[in-house]
């Protein structure tokens, strides 16, 4: 869990998002990752695009459901 942590807040970092919760933040690409690198970097690469911001949080459910549909479909957009 520790690692999986740090992956995200230097990928937080790297990709330089604006998270405001940032505890929340991880604890949610946390539970959806299953502590998952790859499913990870996914889903901080996708937590980029504006169309899952909602005021100042991210809608990491929403995320996550994308990222399923592109792997299901083979249409990995990342």
């Amino acid at each position: 869990m520790q690692k999986s942590y740090l992956l995200i807040e230097n990928l937080i970092r790297d990709f330089s998002l604006k998270i405001v919760k940032s505890d929340d933040f991880k604890r949610e690409i946390f539970k959806y990752s299953g502590g998952n690198p790859k499913v990870i970097i996914t889903l901080c690469k996708l937590a980029r695009e504006t169309k899952y911001k909602t005021g100042n949080s991210l809608n990491v459910w929403l995320m996550n459901l994308d990222r399923k549909i592109y792997e299901a479909t083979g249409k990995n957009k990342l």
